[in-house]
């Protein structure tokens, strides 16, 4: 729990971003909604590692998969789809935090109009459909930027649509890991789907080596990590102190060990939790055996073996059509704020760039620098999702 001196940092913090958000809303009273941009340090309290803060994976020496590498032939595919199919299930295990709840909560309150996200785990989605459903338990239907993809597979089960579907409150920028294009002719599936297949593809494999299978196996991750509901309750302001609750005990997530040792296939010797192993693009780490032994599927329409997560890779370019609709966002918001992001990729900067050109006042949020606090009005320093909560709460007021 945080008490004290860090409480009070945490909740002045806030106050002074509510403030923020607040006299530049006065100050452009005709301008359109205000926009908060995030970035990984948003899911970092959620288990999922970033690549650039201070303990971010660049600093120990990991490299991402790039487009330029995965489009270059099949051997690079499969590197890709055997690790990810080791580490897809533990990406699912993880739950949206206090930072995700409180976005969604601020979007609901009307403080924030849209929320444009450079992650791909698809947290945010999820906090924002959270009781989504009608009363039957079916999903409600939404014209999100993805929302051909809810035809596609409306016969899941709501809790496994909230994060393949993008929700029409946050433009995902660099896509969603939970779910899956062709490269060839554009048909799509989710995630969930293309496990099932690999697992099917790979049975003799994962039935030479039970633990992995059951390690890979998405059975196991249906309830782990769930977290009060936030977003739609009816109380808000107690459903706002059981995230500050949540978020200020900072829990660390459920990590479901993958086996090594006698498998002799799993995650390299060096580390024996999961955690370790996952990549926020959902690459994990494993021995070269058990990738060159790995069979990847192909397309189901084209049969091309082309498959490719719905997200950008580094080195590939952003959908133009959703970043022309960010900038007429950003050129008419009210203000921006960066939250939990170094902004040290230009796709997202641009947008910074972008206000400060129109005169749109920015803020920043961050644990750290950011390449945009010279483009700012005001620097924060802290952990959102410590932080978002008391600015939620100040707003339900």
């Amino acid at each position: 729990m945080l008490r004290g001196t860090v409480v009070r940092r945490r909740s002045g913090t806030a106050r002074k971003l509510g403030d923020f958000m607040r006299l530049s809303q006065r100050g452009r009273s005709l301008a359109g909604p205000p926009i908060f941009i995030t970035g990984a340090g948003v899911s970092t309290a959620s288990g999922i590692p970033d690549y650039r803060g201070p303990q971010g994976l660049y600093e120990k020496g990991h490299r991402p998969m790039t487009f330029q590498r995965f489009t270059s032939g099949r051997e690079q595919q499969q590197r890709y789809w055997a690790r990810s199919f080791l580490g897809y299930p533990t990406m699912c295990q993880r739950a949206p935090n206090g930072a995700h709840k409180a976005c969604a909560s601020l979007v609901r309150l009307g403080a924030v109009g849209h929320v444009v996200t450079q992650n791909v785990d698809g947290l945010h989605g999820e906090a924002f459909r959270v009781n989504e459903y009608d009363h039957d338990g079916a999903f409600r239907r939404t014209n999100g930027h993805h929302g051909a993809e809810e035809e596609r597979v409306a016969g899941e089960a709501p809790d496994k649509l909230c994060r393949s579907i993008a929700h029409p409150d946050c433009a995902e920028l660099h896509g969603n890991i939970h779910r899956v294009r062709c490269l060839k002719c554009g048909a799509g599936a989710t995630r969930r789907q293309l496990q099932a297949w690999l697992a099917e593809e790979n049975h003799q494999l994962l039935a030479e080596h039970p633990r992995l299978a059951a390690a890979a196996s998405l059975e196991v991750s249906e309830e782990d990590g769930k977290s009060p509901d936030f977003v739609n309750d009816e109380d808000d302001k107690k459903a706002a102190e059981a995230v500050l609750e949540l978020s200020s005990e900072r829990p660390s997530p459920k990590d479901r060990a993958v086996p090594t040792g006698s498998s002799g296939l799993g995650q390299s010797s060096s580390s024996n939790t999961s955690s370790s192993a996952l990549r926020p693009d959902g690459d994990f780490e494993a021995e070269q055996q058990w990738i060159d032994r790995f069979r990847i599927v192909p397309c189901a329409s084209c049969g091309e073996y082309a498959l490719k997560p719905d997200m950008v890779f580094f080195g590939e370019s952003t959908d133009q059509e959703l970043v022309k609709s960010i900038f007429a966002k950003v050129e008419d918001a009210a203000w921006i704020v960066c939250v939990g992001t170094s902004m040290q990729v230009f796709s997202a900067y641009r947008f910074v760039v972008r206000a400060k050109d129109k005169g749109v006042p920015v803020c920043v949020l961050n644990t750290g620098p950011t390449r945009a606090d010279k483009d700012a009005a005001l620097t924060l320093d802290g952990p959102v999702d410590e932080i978002l909560p008391y600015l939620a709460l100040d707003f339900m007021r």
